[in-house]
């Protein structure tokens, strides 16, 4: 049995002290849901470094005061690869995962007074019961009725509060990486998302901008303070941002690639000058003559070192083989090289925050420093959301605060447990992911990147493709037909994911020149149709890539658009490609514009393309798209060819 269940088995063995008002170890619904036939798609813990999606027993109300919750939006957060590898104890298998999630109220209990059935609410990550000491001062990540685990009061001498998805160690609550999510005390825990606020934005107030928020505040950031984050994840990343905010006159993030390029890309330009960056694998550690990462810091700190440090990275990371190994024997349970390093490096006098997660006891910590030097060392804890999240919510809303600057990916709930392993090795630069269900409302309309002119997102689908430096921009009409909601394939259009591999890997290849006209472009497509590529959905208005890529081979593209294109643009060359600053318009791109924009408002057009393959619409990258015989395909295709020329005439379509 694995150390962490090992431990879950002691705790049941020993018993809770029964300090908590709701219940405890709910963290399937296997045993409250055995009665009914319903089930859902969640992602579960089956043992160290093994998760799976799994169809499981829907939530159901279980106490007065609790909601069920549709999941519309969830997140995966850096600390929940510490239950991927075991560092978390008394995790069980079976049990659900996810402590950043928002959604549609499904049902109520019966003593539930403020929650709504049918409105967006976002869930805080930990569970409060709103009226003991902690709670009563906004400290609500220490509710001292809502986690009754004993180990937990022995190790640490108190409890947070429980957390969603967390183990059993802080309650053992079943957690939103799943299509519903029961929450205890909903009264308490949800807060209503507002009209103007969509779930893309919203869900990070459960945990990241919260806790990165508490990081900078509670230790105490001034204006022109020189600021050290370790960690250059998502919530290093907002702590930065918050930081700069703050007054900073210097945030340097200490971590590698591909996340310090991430922020850099990622970094508001107003603060531009205050960010500095350094890589700590291209600096020695531990007792040498070489520069060190506490070298570093002092040279770009005017000899000093900076007025304050804040830790977001963990303590299961160790640099050196001896930690590695007193943790492999258990010996300890975190190391304490980053926080030595923070404790060394900031200024005398100086504060040290620490907002990642440690579990239990270290060795070989530098307290001589600590105490020579007077350095405040600050467990900044599990952020209090509830403190925060009104006001992180107005910035939302004015403009002040955007959430997505640290998001890179939207996926499926389907292929989560594919994600967890590319976010655990730092893969396809994944920063913080969008996780969307079945339930997901349309994506919103304001998303970092702004639809181009007067394209309609919610119905079309805007690819963004980088090609041997040209950046091509366009729309693809069919995507929205696929499922009703623009959420459709960035491979469904002519210059996006469906040219984007082969092209951008094959460019020396081709002629490409500083100018060059759409018929380039399609004999350079027709050497695709018969390529293995990988295709991407993209969010249909930030561009940020959906999911995880598909291998396919055989025709990318539906041959029924290939035959129109060809037939519209068979005699003559329309508009130009110019290399732009990031877009790409003229007449060609206005012409595929109105291309999508005719096919999804004309009834007939849409009936003629439903006839094509009856109620089955047509999908880039399944079986559906090729095959096609050609006197269909050049049917349909004359058909939206006359409807094109009547709408548009020779001033956009060549006579």
């Amino acid at each position: 049995m694995a150390v962490s269940q090992a431990a879950y088995a002691a705790e049941k063995a020993i018993g809770h002290d029964g300090s908590s008002i709701t219940a405890q170890d709910i963290a399937n619904y296997k045993e409250i849901n055995s009665d009914k036939g319903d089930t859902m798609k969640a992602l579960c813990w089956m043992g160290k470094n093994t998760v799976e999606v799994r169809d499981v027993p829907r939530p159901k109300i279980l106490e007065p005061n609790d909601v069920i919750l549709k999941v519309t939006g969830s997140t995966v957060c850096g600390s929940d690869l510490h239950l991927l590898h075991g560092t978390v104890v008394q995790m069980n298998k079976g049990d659900i995962l996810g402590h950043e999630f928002c959604g549609i109220v499904d049902e109520v209990g019966s003593n539930i007074k403020r929650v709504q059935k049918g409105k967006r609410y976002v869930a805080s990550f930990q569970i409060a019961c709103g009226e003991c000491f902690q709670c009563k001062q906004k400290l609500t990540s220490q509710c001292e009725r809502t986690n009754s685990n004993t180990m937990a009061q022995a190790m640490y001498g108190g409890r947070t509060a429980g957390i969603f998805g967390y183990s059993h160690f802080t309650g053992g609550f079943g957690g939103g990486q799943a299509e519903y999510v029961r929450v205890p005390l909903g009264d308490v825990n949800l807060l209503e998302i507002p009209d103007d606020v969509p779930d893309e934005k919203a869900l990070f107030l459960s945990d990241v901008l919260a806790t990165s928020y508490n990081a900078v505040h509670d230790t105490a950031i001034y204006p022109g303070d020189q600021v050290a984050v370790w960690g250059a994840g998502p919530i290093g990343q907002m702590a930065g941002v918050f930081a700069a905010e703050a007054g900073a006159s210097k945030i340097i993030f200490v971590d590698t690639e591909p996340r310090l390029t991430f922020v850099k890309e990622h970094w508001p330009a107003a603060h531009a000058d205050k960010l500095h960056l350094v890589d700590y694998k291209q600096l020695s550690f531990g007792v040498t003559n070489k520069p060190t990462i506490v070298s570093k810091l002092k040279e770009l700190c005017d000899g000093r070192g900076p007025d304050a440090a804040i830790e977001c990275v963990a303590g299961e990371y160790a640099k050196g083989w001896m930690h590695w190994f007193e943790m492999m024997v258990g010996a300890e349970t975190d190391t304490s090289e980053i926080v030595n390093e923070m404790i060394e490096s900031v200024r005398n006098y100086g504060r040290v925050g620490i907002t990642g997660v440690y579990v239990g006891y270290t060795n070989h910590f530098n307290i001589g420093s600590l105490m020579q030097r007077g350095i405040r060392l600050i467990g900044n804890g599990q952020a209090p959301v509830q403190k925060y999240w009104d006001d992180l919510l107005v910035k939302i809303q004015k403009g002040e605060l955007d959430p997505l600057q640290m998001v890179s990916h939207r996926v499926r709930m389907e292929d989560l447990d594919k994600v967890y392993s590319k976010f655990n090795n730092r893969e396809d630069m994944m920063q913080k992911v969008y996780v969307e269900t079945k339930f997901s409302l349309p994506a919103s309309l304001e998303c970092r990147f702004k639809p181009c002119r007067d394209i309609r997102p919610s119905r079309g689908v805007l690819a963004k493709t980088q090609i041997a430096g040209y950046m091509i921009l366009d729309s693809s009409s069919m995507s929205s037909l696929i499922d009703n909601a623009g959420h459709g394939v960035a491979g469904n259009s002519l210059l996006g994911a469906t040219i984007n591999d082969y092209l951008c890997s094959h460019s020396a290849q081709l002629p490409l020149h500083s100018r060059f006209g759409l018929q380039d472009l399609l004999h350079a497509l027709g050497e695709t149709l018969h390529q293995e590529i990988d295709l991407y959905r993209f969010c249909p208005n930030c561009q940020r890539r959906f999911g995880l890529p598909e291998r396919r081979h055989g025709e990318v593209m539906p041959v029924y658009l290939l035959h129109t294109l060809k037939r519209v643009m068979g005699k003559g060359r329309v508009g130009l490609f110019h290399k732009l600053p990031g877009v790409v318009l003229e007449e060609t791109f206005e012409l595929w514009v109105k291309f999508a924009v005719v096919t999804l408002d004309d009834p007939d057009l849409r009936e003629a393309y439903r006839a094509l393959k009856g109620d089955r619409l047509i999908n880039i990258g399944t079986d559906d798209t090729a095959h096609l015989p050609a006197d269909e395909a050049n049917r349909v295709a004359k058909v939206f060819e006359e409807a094109y020329r009547s709408r548009y005439h020779s001033n956009i379509i060549p006579g």
